[in-house]
């Protein structure tokens, strides 16, 4: 019998990535503890307790699917003894009339053990798929969220194709070892009633059977130990290629545009060629495993068939032909499970590299500080921010670094809408990414109403929704672009399209809100894109205390931008709206207004206070002159 040896069951949680919850509702998400320390180096072992874990709250349906699994393939397995016995009766039994008889009962029963044994085995199939479907959603959806919650950090030092394959990889690995259980558990039943058969009849040939056992699953594993190295290293080069391929065709344009397509094509033939020579190597291994593990079992057989034959010779003078068939069948069954198993387990490698590699995952995940967040007073009034500091750093970590924002001091007054202005590289993107939380302050300290925040931005980032200057589309309709699939009321869609001023656009499309844009909102203009992205997150902001806009809107014309604003500010007169500008003639409208130069704060107040300061008059001077280059140029 297969013995199930599994962790405990998962632990369910929730989370909305930053959009409100009734916007994803309860969407669960599965949670590991330690994974990596938790699981079994062994890969067999391994995916047992994979399998076990995302099994979650349908334990008892795989215990009911290796039971009734266990007992079709056990009744499978009488059916050599009710043969043998048959031809015993042919070489022994005089009557003819009795061996008829003997023979046709002995042909009812094989008919019935199949039909019981298939009854057992059909249902016990039908659940263990239908478990290994739950299983791999239940593991996608843990990557996912895991990899969602992940900071903007982490996901600039790992590729987005690499990431995606590693999921995509490890979802359908998982998928393919829970639904093919079955044939561990025929492997596992088939030897070990072949031994207990082999047992009842003649325990000199089981000495044979278990030596050339204990040699097979040695020699497995010596050459297992081997390929599982290689595997991993295979599945690198397939996340390096999965990447390419991502960043090519998602890039078609440019790649088109600038004549690369050559360069693009010869750089995945080199890809795709790296991980060749291990997988050779890896090939010569296998057949060499295969060869040896089949002449193993062929030696097995072969001798405990002439030990038997010899000993029936020698004690009864004749050697009993349904002996030698039920010996025959359960040596051969034997040697299959051997056979199988050297096969199943090479799989079962592959499958745990794939599951191996995807746990960098969980295992970074599980470094990011389990606190609940933190809130902010439901009354409070102004949050000051002093002394903030940010520091870019590379890949590695090294000190070699820009510092973003130098000693910055704000103050945020409830539901007052603020504006940050300077150059590109000034500082103010930082800022606002600072506030939402995709990276961490240097240092800070922030205070509501005078009383210090021990947490610091900690107690803001889950009240900031921020809207980014790129727009990101989705290759679907615009109606999936701003709800991202979520079924909501069409007042509220229809409500944040008037305030992105998407009703024209939207009044000349023949679909309307059901026409798909093409890949990466190519058939849409860069204003156009814009105001898609903005409408997803103005709705996306509906629950939050803070909006947070990176010049959402630097690609609309004039007219539409400042109707925009006057939207936004309308519509969220109850929140606090912080925004990067860049299109200066917008200050007017704002309450309060920041200005930036070199990371660091060089100028506050409102728009009329600064049309006296100096640095904000090079400013407006040098965006005077750039509007009018444009006007020129129109």
């Amino acid at each position: 019998m297969l013995c199930l040896s599994m962790g405990c069951a998962a632990t369910l949680c929730r989370r909305t990535f930053g959009f409100p919850s009734r916007l994803f509702g309860n969407m669960p998400v599965f949670v590991i503890e330690s994974s990596w320390n938790m699981f079994s180096k062994n890969p067999l072992l391994n995916l047992l307790q994979y399998l076990w874990h995302y099994s979650v709250g349908a334990h008892r349906r795989v215990v009911w699917f290796v039971v009734l699994s266990a007992l079709g393939n056990v009744v499978w397995l009488l059916s050599p003894i009710v043969i043998g016995k048959i031809f015993d009766v042919i070489q022994f039994e005089k009557s003819g009339s009795q061996q008829v008889t003997l023979v046709a009962w002995g042909a009812l029963a094989l008919v019935v053990i199949n039909a019981v044994g298939w009854f057992f085995h059909g249902v016990s199939r039908v659940i263990e798929t239908k478990n290994a479907f739950l299983a791999r959603k239940n593991y996608r959806q843990t990557l996912f969220a895991k990899t969602m919650e992940l900071p903007t950090s982490w996901h600039k030092d790992h590729h987005s194709g690499d990431t995606i394959d590693k999921i995509n990889k490890a979802s359908e690995r998982l998928f393919d070892f829970s639904s093919e259980l079955f044939i561990m558990i025929q492997n596992s039943i088939g030897l070990v009633m072949s031994i207990v058969v082999l047992s009842l009849y003649d325990v000199r040939p089981l000495v044979i059977v278990l030596l050339a056992a204990m040699a097979s699953i040695i020699m497995v594993i010596k050459f297992d130990t081997r390929l599982i190295k290689q595997y991993r290293t295979i599945n690198k080069g397939e996340n390096f290629i999965a990447a390419g391929i991502y960043d090519y065709i998602s890039n078609y344009v440019t790649i088109i545009s600038l004549r690369l397509k050559g360069q693009a094509v010869k750089e995945m033939e080199t890809r795709s060629m790296k991980p060749f020579v291990v997988f050779g190597e890896n090939s010569k291994i296998n057949e060499w495993k295969w060869f040896s593990a089949n002449t193993l079992i062929s030696i097995m057989t072969s001798g405990a068939l002439l030990w038997n034959a010899y000993n029936s010779y020698r004690d009864q003078g004749v050697i009993v032909i349904g002996t030698l068939f039920i010996l025959y069948q359960y040596l051969t069954r034997v040697g299959d499970s051997f056979y199988t198993f050297t096969w199943k387990y090479g799989e079962v490698v592959k499958q745990n590299a794939a599951m191996v590699a995807a746990e960098d995952i969980l295992r970074e995940h599980a470094k990011l500080c389990s606190e609940k967040p933190a809130g902010l007073p439901r009354d409070w009034k102004v949050i000051q921010l002093k002394k903030l500091n940010f520091t870019y750093r590379g890949e590695d970590g090294d000190q070699q670094e820009r510092q973003a924002v130098i000693d910055a001091s704000l103050s945020i007054e409830r539901n007052k809408k603020i504006a940050l202005i300077g150059v590109s590289g000034s500082g103010k993107s930082t800022i606002l990414s600072l506030l939402r939380g995709l990276h961490r302050a240097d240092s800070v300290s922030v205070y509501c109403d005078g009383k210090k925040l021990e947490k610091g931005l900690a107690h803001i980032h889950e009240q900031c929704t921020l809207i980014p200057q790129e727009s990101e589309i989705f290759n679907n309709t615009i109606e999936y672009n701003i709800t991202l699939g979520v079924h909501l009321d069409h007042k509220e869609v229809e409500r944040v399209i008037e305030l992105a001023n998407l009703g024209g656009l939207i009044g000349r499309l023949e679909k309307g809100l059901k026409t798909s844009v093409l890949e990466r909102g190519v058939s849409l203009s860069g204003g156009e894109k814009q105001r898609l992205a903005l409408a997803r997150g103005l709705l996306a902001a509906a629950n939050s205390q803070f909006l947070l806009l990176d010049e959402p809107t630097s690609s609309v014309d004039v007219e539409n931008e400042v109707q925009i604003y006057q939207n936004i500010f309308n519509a969220f007169d109850d929140k606090v709206v912080i925004s990067a500008v860049h299109s200066l003639h917008l200050l007017q409208h704002f309450d309060y207004v920041y200005m930036f130069k070199d990371s660091q704060i060089i100028g506050e107040g409102t728009f009329n206070m600064l049309l006296n300061d100096e640095n904000f008059k090079v400013l407006w001077r040098n965006y005077s002159v750039e509007c009018q280059q444009k006007k020129l140029q129109v």
